[in-house]
């Protein structure tokens, strides 16, 4: 039985998997029906036939144009770190792949503990955030207004971060950025099904800035882009950033270690992201020996035969361990403490570097006190 979804070489270049030809011709109309929908959605907020609240406070979204990674959530998290020295912040997210239903507010400290209670608790993301940025409140649910609206109580300057905001029209913001991955290849794109656009290129005129991110390792998509933006969107500030290595925690002891530690290693890769291209950027920066990269879906739930299958697979290849993204990290490490399997296990964890920041963040502030 296969357990992955995809299984590629170490860092061979690729896209998604297309689909058969003779389903093309099907996912363009219905591509063309989802414009229609799409289109008509936007009319309606934007002539407030459907209804968008506001928060009594300063909300600043962060979203995308299309399906998979862009590097929102590292984003939020340098945001978030940046802001909380100055204000009490909360990151109202939908939650996505928690077991658990409804409105949650969890408080984050130096304390919160990784299980996967709390996995099911808060989702995969959220429990990311809380766990690298203590003093923040989290605001988790289908609905981000009622979420806001309990997690804002008893804040004295409050500033809400919307995760994965961009078409989530039902909630009023003070800034809305769209993040963009260079190396998506965004304007070749079809509307889903066909494509990865959740909405027109068009709409990025709802954008109050744009950032660009992975433009040091893609920088003529970074020009063409950039090109793109000024020709069709003049009034639109445009910020570039860049994920940066930052640590390797071993999974079985939460110990970190430091990247120079593991490059006389062999190692199997594995992740389960949106962006697993980015994951693969990321090992090459760190000068990591990768023998294979295995990808399962994103936000897949990992099961122990997943990991037995992996280390089997790793030994075969004669890896001396394996690696994961952070998001998979904080997934497996009660799982993977639990089996004792003979393999050691590591993740990379990352930070957003936004390039000029002292002039982002200047625009930033700026933007928030008018």
């Amino acid at each position: 039985m296969n357990l992955f979804s995809q299984q590629a070489s170490s860092f061979q270049k690729r896209g998604p998997l297309a689909p058969p030809h003779y389903l093309k011709p099907l996912l363009l109309f219905l591509s063309t029906l989802y414009r229609m929908v799409i289109r008509w959605r936007n009319i309606l907020f934007d002539r407030k036939i459907f209804k968008i609240k506001a928060l009594p406070c300063p909300v600043i979204s962060i979203g995308n144009l299309s399906v998979g990674g862009t590097g929102k959530t590292p984003l939020i998290i340098t945001l978030a770190e940046k802001l909380k020295d100055d204000r009490d912040v909360v990151i109202l997210s939908r939650g996505y792949g928690r077991k658990k239903k409804g409105k949650i507010v969890q408080m984050t400290d130096a304390g919160l503990a990784l299980s996967s209670a709390v996995l099911d608790h808060l989702g995969d993301e959220p429990t990311l955030m809380g766990l690298k940025i203590p003093g923040i409140t989290l605001g988790i649910g289908p609905h981000r207004y009622e979420s806001g609206v309990d997690a804002l109580q008893g804040l004295q300057r409050p500033v809400v971060l919307l995760d994965d905001g961009y078409q989530h029209r039902q909630l009023h913001r003070t800034i809305n950025f769209l993040v963009i991955d260079a190396s998506s290849a965004l304007l070749e794109e079809n509307l889903l099904p066909a494509g990865t656009l959740r909405e027109p290129l068009t709409q990025i005129k709802r954008a109050d800035a744009v950032i660009i991110t992975r433009t040091a390792s893609h920088p003529e998509d970074t020009k063409r882009l950039t090109e793109y933006l000024t020709r069709n969107f003049r009034d639109k500030p445009i910020f570039e950033a860049n994920p940066v290595p930052e640590a390797i925690h071993q999974l079985d002891r939460w110990q970190k270690k430091s990247i120079q530690s593991l490059q006389a290693m062999s190692l199997l890769a594995f992740s389960a992201i949106g962006n697993p291209r980015s994951f693969e950027t990321s090992l090459q920066r760190c000068k990591l020996q990768i023998m294979t990269h295995h990808i399962f879906r994103d936000h897949h739930r990992y099961v122990a035969r997943d990991l037995r299958a992996l280390v089997e697979m790793a030994r075969r290849q004669r890896c001396q361990g394996l690696i994961t993204t952070e998001k998979d990290g904080i997934k497996l490490t009660s799982l993977f403490q639990s089996l004792n399997l003979s393999l050691p296990c590591y993740m990379l964890a990352i930070k957003m570097d936004i390039l000029d920041s002292p002039h982002f963040f200047s625009w930033l502030e700026e933007r928030l006190t008018v």
